[in-house]
């Protein structure tokens, strides 16, 4: 009886050391998923901040062109060709696309496994509440562009040519570094009639307009790029604690 008892225990003990065993390489593989998806969204966010930055500059310069247009038409400077940059440029708008796969992956699997509440926070903010102010904005000002801007230009250019971001996007995200100056889709776009340009109320009118839906553009564009500044430290005190 104590033989078998003995036996009964020891099959007892062998199963339970199994389990342990299996539910520690469970948790281990738990552990290496849920670190790898933190690497992912590191990884995601440091390459994305460059393309973000580029967007920005790219707005600013747009709004740079606008003022330069306004205060050649305020000041009655003379036509010169340096203005048919700044006609085409006024149209460009980048619009704060972002790579957002790796967040989806962690939204997926569930944001709770993060230690770090703030974290979370902050990649709700950037990736879900800024976004949908961000989409806000674009689907406004292409209200704007196609129901006002749009049908003046045609009127006033020998074409006009709005930048597409969105067929753009994979090209410049390649190039994490790309001087956009130097793109090839920046052409220069001639008035029709430049002396009437700069007496027409409805382009000036426009072209402030501009300038004011693009500075709001901007500046939530740059509270997103605080926002993934700020993710990229958290994640690397959340990668830390669990390597």
């Amino acid at each position: 009886m104590r033989y078998a008892i003995g036996e009964i225990l020891l099959v007892v003990i062998g199963i339970l050391i199994a389990l342990q065993i299996n539910n520690w390489n469970e948790d281990k593989k738990v552990m290496k998923y849920e670190l790898k998806i933190l690497q992912e969204l590191y990884t995601t966010i440091v390459n994305d901040i460059e393309f973000q930055k580029i967007q920005i500059d790219e707005n600013k310069s747009s709004v740079s062109s606008a003022e330069i247009i306004i205060k050649s038409f305020n000041e009655s400077l003379p036509y010169s060709d340096s203005l048919n940059f700044h006609f085409k440029n006024l149209l460009n708008r980048r619009i704060s696309l972002v790579a957002d796969n790796a967040y989806q992956n962690a939204k997926q699997y569930g944001l709770d496994f993060m230690e770090n509440d703030s974290l979370k926070q902050e990649l709700i903010w950037t990736y879900e509440r800024n976004a949908k102010v961000l989409d806000d904005i674009n689907e406004r000002d292409n209200l704007f562009e196609n129901n006002v801007a749009i049908p003046i230009f045609i009127e006033l250019f020998d074409r006009v040519d709005f930048s597409d971001d969105l067929s753009r996007f994979e090209i410049i995200r390649s190039i994490s570094l790309l001087d956009l100056t130097q793109d090839s889709s920046y052409k220069k776009m001639f008035p029709l009639d430049y002396k009437a340009l700069k007496k027409n109320n409805k382009f000036k009118s426009i072209v402030k307009s501009t300038i004011s839906r693009r500075e709001k553009l901007i500046m939530y564009q740059e509270i997103r790029l605080m926002r993934m500044n700020r993710l990229i430290k958290l994640l690397e005190l959340e990668i830390a604690s669990r390597s």
